[in-house]
């Protein structure tokens, strides 16, 4: 389906997504595997690069096949096998994205891909990493599992939207009673307004439609941070008084 692009200069930063090419994610990786070398030179201080590698907190889970024990300065430390490995990977409607690297073998791998829900790049990256440790390569049989995966996949989109397009968009208050200008001192500015007879959303350069989740608990749905979220108004005098998304509560100024 056709996404808009809600990225630009004001909304590019290190924790909502950068623009660059294979490429220059092949030399990050290198100053990251030789500690701040690349080609021979010391571009940054070895001790400053070693530190982002060390984990600042410790925690357990799994992701993506990888099992994290902890997070360094912008490095998630896993194990993949008996390997250690330091990932950072990220999505964004149309894009999907993975980076890592194993220090002691000495190499990294970077992927980019134009789908974020599919996980195919964690599926690709750890693909290659068999294939340079010697633990197996794409088989017929991986790439029919991988179909499997897929279809089963975009069949569950497929439920979803139908669920969502199942639900009742009706509200019982006009749409001009949630519109409005609402603020978090966390998390900045949120406009609703109503447009063309349907609600739609802005947070500075990020843009949604709105949809009706549960008209009954007055809760909405957008897509303002990369992933469908549920908004809860609460309502005063008849009119939205302040929006909660996923727990950051925006309150009306206007």
């Amino acid at each position: 389906m056709r996404a808009p692009y809600p990225k630009s200069d004001g909304n590019m930063q290190s924790a909502g997504g950068l623009v660059t090419t294979a490429v220059d994610m092949g030399r990050w990786l290198e100053m990251h595997i030789g500690n701040g070398r690349v080609d021979g030179q010391q571009v940054l201080p070895a001790a400053a690069v070693v530190e982002t590698h060390r984990a600042q907190a410790t925690f357990s889970e799994t992701t993506a096949g990888v099992r994290v024990i902890g997070y360094g300065l912008g490095w998630q430390i896993g194990l993949l096998g008996e390997d250690t490995i330091l990932v950072h990977g990220g999505g964004f409607p149309g894009f999907g994205t993975h980076m890592s690297f194993m220090p002691q073998r000495r190499i990294g791998v970077a992927v980019m891909a134009n789908n974020a829900q599919l996980g195919s790049a964690n599926l690709v990256a750890q693909s290659i990493y068999g294939a340079l440790t010697g633990k197996g390569v794409i088989t017929d049989d991986s790439l029919s599992a991988l179909r499997i995966r897929f279809g089963r996949t975009r069949s569950n989109i497929a439920a979803d939207l139908q669920r969502r397009a199942a639900r009742s968009q009706k509200l019982s208050r006009p749409l001009e009673a949630y519109a409005g200008t609402y603020e978090s001192s966390a998390f900045g500015r949120v406009i609703v307004s109503v447009v063309n007879g349907r609600l739609e959303a802005r947070a500075g350069n990020a843009w949604s439609a709105v949809e009706v989740y549960d008209a009954a608990k007055n809760q909405l749905r957008v897509e303002l941070f990369g992933a469908g979220q549920v908004a809860t108004v609460k309502m005063r005098r008849g009119v939205a008084d302040a929006i909660d998304i996923s727990g950051m509560e925006f309150r009306r100024v206007r």
